[in-house]
């Protein structure tokens, strides 16, 4: 690997390991008092893989996006077991909007309804609608462009 692409990769980490720390994302301990849980508990649901969880490549630690807390633990163990070890790519995935999604974020469409601002909520509720109703019918339809954008069949390059 030549220095100037070494220089790169280093410096991607170190943005990553940079984005762990904003208050976008919690540790273990803090997800529990958000859950009103026993740390155990979360530390379980990790192990299920209930929970999304990226680790720092400089400290090792487990760090989880706060927005995520909200969403079913069916939902996100369909998503991690499409994205395997993955979970970076599953991460900036649920950050994107998408066009099949009304232009909302995989985000927009899992966190609760509570969460949500009126417009995307409305735009959730009609897309919802339209694929006949159902949420489930919704984690689908997120799981489908999933696979599609990790396939590299939406152009995007992700897979």
């Amino acid at each position: 690997m030549s220095r100037a692409w070494k220089k790169l990769l280093e410096k991607g980490i170190r943005n990553q390991d940079a984005d762990l720390l904003t208050d976008e994302f919690v540790s273990i301990d803090e997800a529990a008092q958000l859950l009103r849980v026993h740390v155990r508990s979360v530390q379980r649901r990790v192990r299920e893989r209930s929970l999304l969880t990226l680790r720092s490549f400089s400290t090792k630690e487990i760090r989880i996006p706060a927005w995520t807390l909200g969403f079913r633990p069916r939902d996100t163990r369909a998503l991690l077991a499409e994205v395997g070890d993955h979970h970076w790519h599953l991460y900036l995935f649920l950050r994107e909007p998408i066009g099949g999604l009304s232009a909302l974020t995989p985000e927009q469409m899992l966190v609760p309804l509570d969460q949500l601002r009126r417009v995307p909520r409305a735009y959730r509720e009609d897309l919802i609608e339209r694929l006949g109703g159902r949420n489930e019918t919704l984690v689908a339809k997120i799981i489908e462009l999933l696979r599609d954008q990790m396939q590299g069949t939406d152009g995007s390059g992700f897979g």
